[in-house]
C-alpha cells in the first residue's frame, strides 16, 4: 500500500481495519515522497504477527505521515521508486496495490505509464488465475474532478482489474461545515425571533371581539343601505296618484 496525502490518513486506518484485517494474510506499508520510499517492514508481513501486526502498522502511519513531513516534500513524488520498491528480482509479485495520492505527477505520466506497462508484460501472475499488478487508487485533490487527463492517466495506472476513486470528503466537510454555521445563525435569529414574540400581549381575544363587531357593523351598513334606497324611491313616487281599483 502506497500513501502520499496528508488526507488520507484515517481512511487507511479503516481500510487496515476493514479489509486487510479480515481479507488478507500479509501486507505492507510505505511513504512515498520526491526523496524516495519508506517502508513500514522491509518485506510483507504477516498481520496476526504479535509485534509486527497490524496495531504497529497503525502506530508507525500515525508516527511517519503527519502533516509536517507531507509539507515538506517537494513535488511531483517518485511514483517510479515507488512502484520498483515491491517489484524486484526474487520478490514475490504483490497480489494487488493499494496507492493513495492526490493527483498525477506533472511531466512524468507518460513515462510513469510505460513503466507499467513494462511492468505487468514482464512478471508473471503471482497466483493462477489472478491479473498482474493490478493496482487500485485514490485520489483526493478535488481540482481534478472532471479532468479528464487525469481520469485517463488513473484508469491506465489502474490497469483492467484495478479502479479509480477520488475522495472529495474533505471538500465535502468543509462545505457542509459552512452549512451547517449558516443553518446555526439562521437558528440564533429564529429563537431571537420567537423570544419576541413570546413577550408580545396575547390578542387574539381582542381579535375575536373585533371581527364580530365588524360583522355587525357590516349587517347594520347592509341594513341601512336597503333603507335609505327605501326612502329614496318613496320620495321620489309620491306624488303619483294613487290607483283605484273596483270592487
Amino acid at each position: 500500500m502506497i500513501l502520499q496525502s496528508c488526507q488520507t490518513k484515517d481512511e487507511i486506518v479503516k481500510f487496515i481495519n476493514g479489509v486487510i484485517e479480515p481479507e488478507t494474510e500479509t501486507f505492507n506499508l510505505a511513504l512515498f515522497s520526491s526523496s524516495g520510499v519508506t517502508t513500514w517492514c522491509p518485506q510483507f508481513q504477516n498481520k496476526a504477527d504479535p509485534k509486527k501486526g497490524l496495531a504497529d502498522s497503525i502506530k508507525w502511519l500515525n508516527k511517519n505521515f503527519t502533516a509536517k513531513s507531507c509539507a515538506a516534500q517537494a513535488w511531483p513524488p517518485d511514483w517510479a521508486a515507488a512502484l520498483q520498491k515491491f517489484i524486484a528480482e526474487g520478490v514475490a509479485l504483490p497480489w494487488r496495490i493499494y496507492l493513495c495520492c492526490s493527483r498525477a505527477p506533472e511531466g512524468k505520466s507518460e513515462e510513469i505509464l510505460e513503466l507499467v506497462a513494462s511492468l505487468r508484460s514482464s512478471n508473471d501472475s503471482p497466483a493462477k488465475g489472478e491479473p498482474v499488478l493490478p493496482i487500485n487508487i485514490v485520489a483526493f485533490d478535488p481540482s481534478i474532478v472532471g479532468n479528464d487527463d487525469e481520469k485517463a492517466f488513473f484508469t491506465e495506472i489502474g490497469g483492467p482489474h484495478g479502479s479509480f476513486l477520488i475522495d472529495t470528503s474533505a471538500e465535502d466537510l468543509v462545505a457542509l461545515d459552512k452549512m451547517l454555521k449558516a443553518v446555526q445563525v439562521k437558528r440564533k435569529q429564529l429563537d431571537k425571533l420567537n423570544k419576541k414574540l413570546d413577550k408580545m400581549e396575547d390578542l387574539s381575544e381582542r381579535v375575536a371581539e373585533d371581527r364580530a363587531l365588524l360583522q355587525m357593523q357590516i349587517a347594520l351598513n347592509n341594513m341601512l343601505s336597503n333603507d335609505l334606497e327605501l326612502c329614496d324611491w318613496a320620495l321620489k313616487n309620491e306624488a303619483r296618484p294613487v290607483e283605484s281599483f273596483e270592487v
